[in-house]
């Protein structure tokens, strides 16, 4: 499996391309803008998208969706619908096969009620959920919820596995155990 990052500037946001070993397919992780430079990205590693995933439909992670679709004639996957698209809804414990790979739906509501993390160990694709040495942002009352979506559903997984998220660099399930303050009692 090969996995490249594209770090969007309008949004702030980075995009992953996840692919088999070579060429062949791919398959694109929260596009948040569809531009020149995220084309290229696509086009350099010659990894066309078969589909879209979504971990949470906020504008910033799905703008980009309709375009990659259009171009690619992507399968566009989230928990919740995206706006005048064809959507396949997805679940918690779902898996999503595109090809050889197979992602495992992990709900993750807090940072939106819509959240979802991919898991396709050893790495976990977590949007707005988990970042290194954060949570997403919520709302006091979402906050509890966010946090109890991490313990159940991240924090039980392998210290090893890396958590690629929405916002800022990579970081490792054990790492965000051990020293995410956002995560302690």
């Amino acid at each position: 499996m090969t996995i490249s990052t594209y770090f969007a500037v309008g949004g702030f946001a980075t995009c992953y391309l996840v692919g088999p070993d070579g060429d062949g397919y791919g398959v694109l992780i929260d596009p948040g803008h569809l531009n020149e430079a995220l084309l290229s990205h696509i086009e350099q590693r010659n990894l066309p998208p078969r589909a879209v995933l979504l971990t949470h439909t906020h504008s910033g992670h799905c703008a980009g969706a309709a375009a990659i679709q259009k171009v690619f004639g992507a399968e566009i996957y989230a928990a919740a619908a995206v706006a005048d698209l064809p959507t396949n809804l997805i679940a918690d414990g779902q898996e999503v096969r595109v090809g050889a790979l197979t992602f495992e739906v992990l709900s993750t509501p807090g940072h939106s009620n819509d959240s979802v993390c991919y898991a396709v160990p050893p790495a976990i694709f977590t949007g707005d959920t988990l970042a290194a040495g954060t949570v997403g942002t919520a709302t006091p009352d979402a906050r509890a919820a966010l946090r109890r979506s991490i313990r159940e559903r991240l924090l039980s997984r392998a210290d090893h596995e890396v958590v690629l998220p929405g916002h800022g660099p990579p970081t490792t399930i054990g790492v965000e155990r051990r020293f995410n303050v956002h995560l302690q009692d």
